[in-house]
């Protein structure tokens, strides 16, 4: 046992290294640094309209970054208005999801064809086929997040910068854990669920399985078994 808390503490670190929380003090930055990157990406966020944004918002942000900016400002000012907006309008994002589950997703009309993100969300879900049959629980938390919670469930939070790509996205993930309760279950299940990703992915899935490699208490092996969806 002790070996199976060791690695699920190692893909924890994993997952969170270059990562962060999403509070006042290490502000997810959505919009490059200042200077012409920058500046272009300022500039094109500040042009978005449905059907054609940069950015994945829904119509609603789209709207409120156009009253919320002045879109005059210098480059430099420009940029940090940019940024101060979108990092608000994620924390807010984060807490309607926390509050209301997979509905705050919302519907992403920055393309010509809006993306109905709960739906997109269950869709690939639908593909993990071992689930309803061994992890039915697990199966539904993921679906009517916050609801249906059991003992040996948790999630936690986090926001990542990285590079796909020419682009930097900004990602927000829910991390939830399970840790098995019997010798038929899996020792620990993760599933890294992406909430919003500026560029690029629509939704995204990640499952992690640790599952044993014999029925024998006395022994400590087992298979690291990884899934990707996007």
């Amino acid at each position: 046992m002790r070996t199976h808390t060791y690695l699920l503490l190692l893909i924890l670190l994993l997952v969170n290294s270059a990562a962060g929380q999403t509070t006042d003090e290490s502000r997810p930055a959505l919009a490059a640094p200042s200077g012409p990157e920058g500046a272009r990406q300022s500039d094109s966020t500040k042009k978005c309209k449905p059907g054609d944004c940069k950015v994945r918002m829904p119509a609603e942000s789209i709207e409120k970054i156009h009253t919320s900016i002045n879109s005059s400002a210098p480059p430099a000012e420009l940029d940090r208005q940019v940024n101060q907006h979108l990092h608000q309008r994620v924390i807010e994002g984060l807490q309607a999801y926390q509050r209301d589950g997979n509905q705050a997703l919302g519907v992403y009309v920055d393309k010509e064809n809006p993306t109905d993100v709960p739906r997109q969300f269950e869709y690939m879900l639908s593909y993990a086929k071992a689930l309803p049959k061994y992890l039915p629980d697990f199966q539904r938390y993921l679906l009517v997040y916050p609801n249906a919670k059991s003992e040996n469930i948790n999630d936690m939070f986090y926001w990542a910068r990285v590079k796909f790509g020419l682009k930097p996205t900004l990602r927000i993930v829910q991390v939830v854990t399970l840790r098995g309760k019997s010798a038929n279950e899996a020792t620990y299940v993760i599933a890294e669920k992406q909430l919003y990703s500026s560029h690029h992915f629509e939704t995204a899935l990640d499952l992690t399985f640790c599952v044993r490699s014999t029925d024998d208490p006395k022994q400590v092996g087992f298979y690291l078994i990884k899934t990707m969806g996007f």
